[in-house]
Formats: structure tokens, C-alpha cells, sequence
């Protein structure tokens, strides 16, 4: 008799830790089916930041780009004298032709903002239900005078309040009917400028000047600052200029003499002249001109604008 309740225990106890087995087994099957859908998920999300999240940056990169060349062209439209709404016409033309699908153009005082967009479409985000992602990037362009040049005629003009398009005599020598006199031009050396008057020496002699002028050797200035020069007749430099060139030239607002008399101009800005005629014969000797506006490459500055301009981004 007792050696069936054993019996009977042993067997109820196998069919017990079989059950729990089971029951084991199965929830152990249940858990490694939610870690997997959890994995899964997360997959897909790591795959959705490094697949898209890479072509939102590249999209990003591109309207950039597109920004850039935007406020570029429509800064360079105002610079040019053309009108806002012309201006804003070629930043849009210029930032769609770089891929932007739109472009909001601002029209500031001396540039042009423009915020470039386009769609960005998803692939693994569009499981998550983001089908697309408008990317966008900004840009501001303006137009400045230039801080620095080089191939500059040595020949220093003083302020008057001259404006684009004036045309003026510029004479070797004082004349009653002179627009510029010689003591209102300014022989300069273009080859050492300072921030304080010193320690620039002289201009060199007729033969420096020309070379100058004809750009054998272009000595290059910055702006603001200090030039030593010379307001005394040297007409073989004059005879140096061609007509039809253009030549950018210093303009000083004050000179300030050292200790031995040398006299130093305070050169603010540049202007551009455009020689035509020059007057060879007789005395005094000089030259005929305009000032001409002139925009290129160079590098940014903060003095007046008399003209001479170059484009820098600021944003």
C-alpha cells in the first residue's frame, strides 16, 4: 500500500514539472517575440536616423548652397544699380537653378537675405508615417567697399564730396581753372602704408610712379591708413596714364606732416577713374576722367562707398 502512494506521488510530481515546463517554455517564447518586435522597431528607427537623417543633411548642404548663390546674384543686382524687384528675380533664379524648389528674397539696405527650400523624401521614416521633410537654409549677401588692393595708381585724390560719374581735369601743376590742383593730388608710395603717419618713405621719382601706373610693379594698399607722399609736379608720371584705362585710386581726406615736413594722406577709401584724355602737350601736363563704379573680387572693408565695391556673405 505504501508502495503504491509512492508511486502515485512520483507520478503526480513529473506530471507537475512537466506542466510548469511547458508553461515555462511558452512564456519564454512570448518574451523573445516582444524583444523582438522591440528590436526590430528600433532597427528601423536607426536605420530612419542614419539613411533619411544623411539625406536631410545633404538636402540641407544643397540649399545652402542654393541660399548662398541667391543672396550672392541679388546683392550683385543692387550693387549694379538695378532695381529690389529686379534683384529679388535673379536671387530666385539663381538659388532654383541651384536646386531650390522656393525662395523667400529679403531686401535689405547694401544686400539681399534668401531662404532656399526644398522636399526632402523618406524611405524607412515613411514606416513611422513621415513621408517628406521641408529642408531649408538662409543666406545674406551685401555689397561694401574694398579694404584692400593691389595694381593701385599712385595718385592720391582729396574728397570733395566727388560722386560716380563726375568727370574732373586732374593737372600736374596748380591752374586757376584746375579741378584738382597739386595741392589737392597727391603723389603716393603705394608700396608701404602704416596705421599711424610714419615710417613710410619716399615716393620714389618719376620712374616708380610709372611703374606703377603701368602695373610693372603693383604695390598694394590697405584701408584705412597712412601713406607717405608728395604733392610736387611730376608730369613724366602723369604722361604714364593710357586713355581707356581704368585705374583705381587712393582718396585721402586729410594730411598729416612728421616732424621733417613730410607730408603723410590719410587714405579712407578707393575710387575708380576712367582716363580719357590726356593732355601731353605744353604746361601744365594732366589728365581727363571719370569715376566709374567698379564691383569684382577683393577684400571687404568698412569705409566709404565711392564706388569700388566687392559682395562677401555675412550669414
Amino acid at each position: 500500500m505504501e508502495n503504491i502512494r509512492l508511486n502515485c506521488r512520483v507520478r503526480f510530481r513529473n506530471r507537475l514539472i512537466r506542466a510548469v515546463s511547458r508553461s515555462t517554455a511558452e512564456g519564454q517564447s512570448g518574451q523573445v517575440m516582444v524583444m523582438v518586435a522591440v528590436f526590430l522597431v528600433g532597427l528601423i528607427a536607426i536605420m530612419a536616423l542614419v539613411y533619411d537623417g544623411g539625406g536631410i543633411y545633404l538636402h540641407r548642404r544643397h540649399m545652402q548652397n542654393a541660399a548662398d548663390a541667391g543672396a550672392l546674384a541679388g546683392t550683385r543686382a543692387l550693387c549694379q544699380g538695378l532695381s529690389a524687384a529686379q534683384a529679388e528675380v535673379e536671387a530666385q533664379s539663381y538659388s532654383g537653378a541651384n536646386g531650390a524648389t522656393s525662395t523667400q528674397v529679403t531686401i535689405n539696405a547694401n544686400g539681399v537675405t534668401a531662404v532656399s527650400c526644398t522636399s526632402a523624401q523618406m524611405t524607412f521614416a515613411q514606416i513611422i508615417g513621415l513621408g517628406a521633410v521641408n529642408v531649408c537654409a538662409r543666406a545674406s549677401a551685401e555689397c561694401v567697399p574694398l579694404s584692400e588692393w593691389n595694381h593701385m595708381a599712385p595718385i592720391g585724390i582729396l574728397w570733395q564730396n566727388f560722386y560716380v560719374g563726375q568727370c574732373i581735369d586732374i593737372w600736374d601743376d596748380e591752374v586757376e581753372y584746375d579741378d584738382l590742383t597739386g595741392n589737392t593730388r597727391g603723389w603716393l608710395n603705394v608700396s608701404c602704408y602704416s596705421a599711424t603717419a610714419c615710417c613710410c618713405g619716399s615716393v620714389g621719382g618719376a620712374a616708380v610712379l610709372k611703374d606703377w601706373i603701368t602695373g610693372v610693379d603693383a604695390g598694394t594698399i590697405q584701408i584705412p591708413s597712412y601713406l607717405y607722399g608728395d604733392n610736387g609736379t611730376i608730369a613724366a608720371a602723369i604722361m604714364a596714364f593710357e586713355v581707356g584705362q581704368d585705374y583705381r585710386v587712393p582718396v585721402y581726406d586729410f594730411v598729416v606732416p612728421d616732424e621733417h615736413g613730410h607730408a603723410y594722406y590719410h587714405v579712407f577709401t578707393l575710387a575708380l577713374f576712367h582716363v580719357t584724355g590726356v593732355y601731353s602737350g605744353g604746361n601744365p601736363k594732366g589728365i581727363h576722367g571719370c569715376f566709374q563704379e567698379w564691383l569684382g573680387p577683393g577684400e571687404p572693408g568698412s569705409g566709404q562707398d565711392l564706388g569700388v565695391r566687392t559682395i562677401r556673405l555675412t550669414e
